[in-house]
């Protein structure tokens, strides 16, 4: 009768022997990380998108806040020319940055290491200017 209980219990706590059995292949075994989110949680990235002008150096610099599950912060800047990607002048330390066309302009991407948290930051150049674009970043849980 115990062994009886406690199979009923083993099975309930799934949605059933099938369900149990393929979670376990979907994240490819037990001790697996589930995959990444398309977006971050939370995503804020801050700045001006249009070019920088040499006379306002402020719009220039932009600060991007994003949670710590490892899934994207995009934003996207303008170009000069369609489908052209930023240099990275200085690429970040605990993270990694994605580049990808968006509607003429350029999507680019903050990816923080999984369940990293604090500061980071990074710097990209507009080849046509090469003027550098420096990005403050905050980690946060």
């Amino acid at each position: 009768m115990v062994s009886l209980m406690r199979a009923a219990l083993m099975i309930g706590g799934c949605t059933g022997v099938i369900d149990c059995s393929q979670q376990a292949t979907r994240y490819g075994g037990l001790d697996a990380q589930p995959p990444v989110a398309q977006r971050a949680r939370l995503c804020i990235a801050e700045g001006q998108p249009g070019p920088f002008k040499p006379a306002d150096p402020d719009r220039a610099t932009w600060a991007i806040t994003v949670s710590s599950e490892g899934a994207p912060c995009p934003h996207a800047r303008d170009r000069s020319g369609p489908g052209q990607a930023y240099e990275v002048l200085q690429a970040p330390r605990h993270g990694r940055i994605t580049q990808g066309p968006g509607g003429g302009r350029t999507v680019v991407s903050y990816w923080p290491d999984r369940g990293y948290i604090g500061s980071d930051s990074f710097a990209l150049r507009d080849p046509s200017d090469h003027v550098a674009l420096p990005y403050l970043v905050g980690v946060v849980p």
